[in-house]
């Protein structure tokens, strides 16, 4: 097998664990194969292969299945590096991790029309949503291999000199018919929305200090627990009086407060889009 056949074998992974035991290939490879030049190849046909993404689409969001989601994955988890040494080091994290934090079971793919749903619910409940988005769709990637631990999953990376934002959102299939997905979904949209309109991972926009300071003890706040309040409120809001709600764990958030959230949220996608 020579290094094209490497690559390609990498670049057609249809699950993680595919592309894990293909990545373990060249790690795990003859010496005189595994150079930096083939890290280096493999990295730029990764970048042609995903951007522009095509896939599902309107002009507000992406869906995109088979192997496009597996390839994002590995574009977002492996950190490019100049030497084999750390190419290979980079590669072993990101395969152990794959088969530590994901199941083999596959055959639960969510539908398009799930994620369809839930985009023309926050359309109509928040008329200013998509157009507070910066005018960048939202990249839906449905990933066939079951997480042990969630079944959505926001990944982002930022341009640290213009602000530009390069970003998705993992879909997953859920654990049990007890798990809502619609939950999980909502819920990284919430991250997907603070990181684009403060431009920063872990920022909250400003006026969210009045919603924490009505609903969440100052003991229990901190940066990292905040971002997820956000998300959770944000699911609430799309969530209340809808066929969504009752499954769901937003059950536990009183009904005066979801009023609230949805309130808010359309006051915040409004105020964004009147700055832009």
């Amino acid at each position: 097998m020579d290094k094209k056949d490497l690559i390609g074998q990498v670049l057609a992974s249809k699950t993680l664990f595919e592309l894990s035991d293909n990545l373990e290939k060249i790690y795990n490879g003859p010496l005189k194969l595994t150079t930096n030049k083939l890290y280096k190849d493999l990295y730029l046909q990764l970048k042609q292969v995903l951007f522009p993404l095509g896939g599902y689409q309107n002009s507000s969001y992406i869906i995109e299945s088979g192997t496009v989601p597996v390839l994002y994955y590995l574009h977002s988890y492996w950190g490019f590096e100049n030497t084999v040494r750390k190419n290979d080091i980079e590669m072993k994290l990101l395969v152990n991790s794959i088969r530590k934090e994901f199941s083999e079971v596959y055959n639960v793919t969510v539908p398009d029309s799930t994620i369809e749903s839930l985009m023309i619910r926050i359309n109509e409940e928040f008329p200013c949503f998509f157009p507070a988005m910066n005018g960048l769709p939202i990249k839906f990637l449905k990933l066939d291999n079951m997480n042990k631990e969630f079944a959505g999953q926001y990944t982002t990376s930022i341009n640290t000199i213009n602000g530009a934002i390069r970003d998705a959102i993992f879909v997953l299939p859920v654990k049990s018919a007890q798990d809502s997905i619609e939950f999980a979904i909502l819920h990284e949209i919430g991250h997907l929305i603070h990181t684009r309109l403060t431009k920063e991972y872990h920022k909250l926009p400003e006026s969210f200090e009045i919603i924490l300071n009505e609903c969440i003890p100052l003991s229990e706040r901190s940066p990292s627990k905040n971002i997820e309040v956000f998300a959770d409120f944000f699911a609430a809001a799309v969530m209340h009086d809808s066929e969504y709600e009752q499954p769901s764990k937003i059950k536990k958030i009183h009904d005066s407060y979801k009023s609230y959230f949805k309130e808010y949220f359309n006051l915040l996608f409004r105020h964004s889009y009147q700055q832009n």
